[in-house]
């Protein structure tokens, strides 16, 4: 898995690189901010996205990941913030667009 991560991450932070490096006139500064953008989605958005599940995690329930997934005795599922789960399945794949928050 760690191989096929790593050999998937090459070609998506160079394609992201020569596309936004269409942005600047300047070479050197294009890839100061592409540096600087990965860095912070890395460390940033990373962050939100784990706080976002966090929230809501359970591990005495059944599926302890899934709040909102219905169950017998909560049938409106599980979830201590229904805007957090929102806002995690929302933000999660828009996040993800960027190479180093995969």
């Amino acid at each position: 898995a760690l191989f096929a991560v790593l050999a998937a991450f090459g070609p998506a932070i160079a394609g992201f690189s020569y596309i936004v490096s269409f942005m600047f006139k300047d070479h050197s500064r294009a890839s100061n901010t592409i540096l600087t953008f990965c860095l912070v989605g890395a460390i940033v958005l990373s962050t939100v996205l784990f706080v976002l599940g966090i929230i809501n995690y359970d591990p005495t329930a059944q599926y302890p990941s899934a709040c909102d997934y219905p169950t017998e005795d909560h049938p409106e599922g599980t979830c201590r913030s229904p805007g957090a789960r929102t806002a995690d399945r929302i933000l999660g794949p828009l996040f993800r667009m960027v190479p180093t928050v995969c």
